[in-house]
């Protein structure tokens, strides 16, 4: 079942959506509108929707863009939809791995945000200290 993550910018640059498109696409997410994105794409095998390596880290990665960039740009409207299982078994699902070894697409836009860059960042998301 299909991810649909829609939403707003508002006093962003085109720069910033070019970004955000550029990550979301690089982990596998389908523009379907301006801000609009769906995992899997839409004809894509049919396999568990891999939240760990994929979903997760590109709404992280949306998160964290706002966040650092909340002078400038706010989100206005945001939308999440899901109706998913997923898991890890022998069976299904995939383990979590990190930068090197997370299967990346290829963007429609690739100078908008590097593949290193990318893995860069998801090597950097380590675990909290408690």
């Amino acid at each position: 079942m299909p991810i649909m993550f829609s939403y707003n910018f508002t006093g962003a640059a085109p720069a910033d959506n070019n970004k955000v498109q550029c990550v979301l696409e690089r982990l596998g997410w389908e523009r379907v509108g301006s801000s609009s994105y769906r995992y899997p794409p839409l004809n894509a095998r049919a396999a568990p929707e891999d939240w760990f390596n994929h979903v997760i880290p590109g709404l992280m990665f949306f998160r964290a863009y706002a966040l650092k960039n909340r002078d400038r740009i706010a989100v206005e409207l945001f939308n999440i939809d899901a109706q998913t299982s997923t898991g890890r078994s022998t069976n299904a699902g995939n383990a979590m791995t990190g930068g090197a070894d997370t299967g990346l697409a290829d963007p429609t836009s690739p100078a908008h945000f590097g593949e290193q860059r990318l893995r860069d960042w998801l090597d950097a998301v380590t675990g909290l200290e408690i």
